[in-house]
């Protein structure tokens, strides 16, 4: 636990610096059991802050708001709601939503449409492990709308994306500068179907 923990730390403070590439499974691993103490001090963090009078608030983290807010679970324990929400979010959320699906969409439009990336692992990989950030400062939800909550979110948010930028660049020995421009260009592409769609069906 403490290897892929150490591993986990590494890749978010220098992740174009990482001594070998990893597989898709070998990311996973890294996520999954790299924040497993992390996780712990985000529950004690947790207990402390509900009992002391703060409650979960998903907004913090804008960028997975909606998402957020779809998976919310009241089960009707301050505690065990702030615990449960944690493990859908860090658990499904992060690693699923944005690092599996959205490395996969990144692969498939950059690495399809402009021929940036080769292979599958190399990119999906850093996807999963740029939500490394948010899972292990998950605590800042606790902050909600507030400034310091909102600063926080801010800095991790950039944080992660230049996880993943340089995390793309050292996996496929590109340029920082190509892989950001990997991921304009798939938002760009993605952007423009979500457009072609809503015209298509008359919104």
């Amino acid at each position: 636990m403490f290897k892929y923990s150490k591993k986990a730390l590494s890749f978010m403070l220098s992740p174009s610096y990482q001594s070998s590439k990893y597989s898709l499974f070998e990311s996973l691993k890294i996520y999954y059991l790299g924040i497993l103490l992390p996780l712990a001090l985000n529950i004690i963090i947790g207990i402390v802050a509900v009992h002391s009078g703060y409650s979960i608030s998903a907004s913090s983290y804008s960028i997975f708001s909606q998402f957020a807010e779809y998976l919310n679970i009241n089960i009707g324990n301050a505690y065990l709601n702030y615990i449960a929400n944690m493990l859908v979010i860090v658990f499904l959320l992060l690693p699923i939503l944005s690092g599996l699906i959205g490395g996969s969409l990144l692969y498939f439009i950059t690495g399809k449409v402009v021929h940036i990336y080769d292979e599958y692992d190399t990119v999906v990989g850093p996807s999963i492990l740029a939500s490394l950030p948010f899972s292990m400062f998950f605590w800042v939800v606790l902050l909600g709308s507030t400034l310091a909550g909102e600063a926080l979110a801010l800095i991790i948010s950039i944080w992660a994306l230049l996880v993943l930028i340089f995390g793309l660049a050292g996996q496929n020995d590109i340029s920082a500068w190509k892989a950001l421009a990997s991921i304009i260009v798939e938002y760009v592409i993605w952007a423009g179907f979500v457009i072609m769609f809503f015209i298509m069906i008359g919104i």
